[in-house]
């Protein structure tokens, strides 16, 4: 996990309490979701489409990210769950362009969309060992806009890397959804917990994935 990853999960739990303690915000923030959900409602596929684009770019583009402004609309009108789906398959389809741009183009395309510094950054974490295991955890450490990029630059096959990036959405996904129904239903503690838990799993699996890196090297 790195310094700005500590601090956007810094920031996301200040936010919460700030905005729990402040009736005007909530008042301002529902009213929002509301207009959202009507228009959700009223052009069904087209919000689907707004969803899955949105969540697409955000796994390949960061610090982009669409799920809070999506998120809560998104819920009240398809449910956690089918909300959890749509934005899955956004994610993986995210995951599953970025491999492809950097197996097909390679590193020139990596520095025409700004992206090298970072894979430059990250490569050197990439496992040695490709077990479908290591691969998952990886997947998991590691900010989500940047496994693509660098294991399309690697020779690990395409379903190995499909299978894991769709095993390392699911946890932190299924957080992030209940999270927003928490926040829809305005159990802000429940909320604070789930964040809390997404915090816990995203750094303990970075660290796993650091002790087997170094104990490999």
């Amino acid at each position: 996990m790195n310094k700005r990853d500590v601090f956007y999960l810094v920031l996301t739990v200040i936010v919460i309490g700030v905005f729990a303690s402040s009736l005007y915000l909530q008042t301002v923030v529902y009213k929002y979701v509301d207009v959202l959900v009507r228009y959700m409602e009223t052009y069904r596929i087209f919000g689907i489409a707004i969803v899955v684009f949105g969540a697409t770019l955000s796994s390949m583009l960061a610090p982009f990210t669409i799920a809070p402004i999506l998120l809560p609309p998104a819920i009240v009108t398809h449910g956690a769950f089918i909300t959890f789906l749509y934005f899955l398959s956004g994610w993986v389809l995210g995951g599953i362009i970025s491999f492809y741009i950097s197996r097909l183009w390679g590193r020139p395309a990596l520095e025409r969309l700004r992206l090298a510094h970072k894979v430059d950054y990250y490569e050197k974490l990439v496992p040695r060992e490709h077990h479908f295991f290591v691969l998952l955890l990886f997947r998991l450490a590691m900010p989500s806009e940047i496994p693509g990029y660098i294991l399309g630059l690697t020779n690990i096959g395409f379903l190995r890397y499909f299978w894991a990036t769709l095993l390392a959405e699911i946890p932190i996904g299924l957080i992030l959804v209940y999270a927003g129904g928490a926040f829809v239903e305005k159990e802000f503690i429940t909320l604070a917990v789930l964040v809390g838990l997404a915090v816990f799993i995203t750094v303990t699996t970075f660290l796993i994935f650091i002790h087997r890196t170094k104990r490999q090297n």
